[in-house]
């Protein structure tokens, strides 16, 4: 799994490349860990976010991507 973004809440946000699957991980023990969505599925998942949260970016305002070659192929 490689870290994709980095949450300004309690998650991290990681693709495993072999599942084509995103999944939040929680920063704290104790709290749930999970499916964000699938990898083909991330540009209409954040377009819907941004959507919701009237955000110009397709990157949401609590994420800090640190993978940006990734990002960018995930989305485009």
């Amino acid at each position: 799994m490689e870290l994709l973004a980095i949450g300004n809440s309690n998650w991290d946000y990681y693709y495993d490349e072999e599942r084509n699957v995103i999944y939040y991980i929680s920063k704290k023990i104790g709290c749930n860990n999970g499916f964000f969505c699938s990898g083909s599925n991330l540009k209409c998942h954040l377009k819907r976010l941004a959507f919701i949260q009237r955000n110009d970016s397709l990157i949401p305002r609590d994420w800090n991507v640190v993978n940006d070659k990734l990002f960018n192929s995930l989305t485009k």
